[in-house]
């Protein structure tokens, strides 16, 4: 969820279209590293209008790059045209949602006195956001710190997904995870560092729990164990356990594909990726 205001380059000017491009270049970047395969909310002042030729690019080097949707948009059933009519709304509050306003909600307006957060009165809506389950893909909770760079397979998963080999390595803590799929496809997180120990899957065997363990080192929690156990009781480990641990058990008939998580030279915080097998 992030919460915009550009309103330090709300002119019309060259250099203000130019600083709006970049910032919205830098936020969808931002998106890309940092919330592959989440669910993302944009919303706030963007200082730009669909109604404007170069706002709408600009607007638009957002939504297509993150993939994003805009509220208003599908409220009214599209894009407005540029050489339409002017749709800006008046000051004040909104009459309604058809005209529109530099404040986006891209797919509280009060504090606790009663008054407006910023400067604009935002348009009032009733947004629902609706949401299923991937047919045959589940996720487990995360364990560990909030250190590292954000990752997640999913948003890379091939369909019908299933894992051929298991790769940990560890010594003193867990340093590197790596997934290999059936298709060829693998997934290394971590670092490339300390002893590795290796599980090659037979046909119809999978992973079908891991028990995770992390602790603080240099004032960052990390991930420090990991046992990873098939559903014929064939297991791997690599680092030391401490007091602060659980299990990632997949659902019956599940078996883990892939991962989520943050990391670095080690693995930070770690969640796993189901598929039912």
């Amino acid at each position: 969820m992030i919460n915009l205001k550009l309103e330090a380059n709300a002119g019309v000017e060259v250099k203000d279209y130019n600083a709006r491009r970049s910032n919205m270049r830098q936020l969808a970047e931002f998106i890309d590293a940092n919330s592959a395969g989440n669910a993302v909310l944009v919303f706030g002042d963007t200082c730009s209008l669909y109604t404007r030729s170069i706002d709408k690019a600009i607007i638009h080097l957002l939504t297509f790059r993150a993939g994003l949707m805009d509220a208003w948009i599908q409220a009214i059933g599209g894009d407005p045209l540029v050489t339409g009519p002017n749709i800006t709304c008046p000051q004040g509050v909104p009459p309604n949602i058809s005209c529109e306003v530099g404040d986006k909600v891209l797919f509280l307006s009060l504090n606790p006195d009663g008054h407006p957060l910023t400067d604009h009165h935002s348009v009032r809506a009733r947004v629902e956001f609706e949401y299923t389950l991937k047919s045959g893909v589940r996720q487990a909770d995360l364990h560990g710190g909030p250190h590292g760079t954000w990752f997640n397979d999913l948003a890379s998963m091939p369909a019908f997904p299933k894992l051929a080999s298991i790769t940990l390595r560890g010594c003193d803590r867990l340093n590197g995870l790596i997934l290999t799929l059936t298709s060829g496809q693998t997934f290394t997180h971590g670092g490339s560092g300390e002893q590795p120990y290796s599980l090659n899957l037979s046909l119809g065997e999978y992973v079908q729990s891991i028990k995770l363990c992390w602790g603080t080192k240099h004032g960052h929690t990390r991930n420090f164990y990991a046992l990873a156990t098939t559903n014929r009781g064939n297991s791997i480990y690599a680092g030391k356990t401490t007091i602060d641990c659980a299990n990632a058990t997949a659902p019956s008939g599940y078996g883990v594909v892939g991962a989520y998580g943050r990391n670095g030279e080690e693995i930070d915080q770690l969640g796993f990726i189901y598929a039912q097998q």
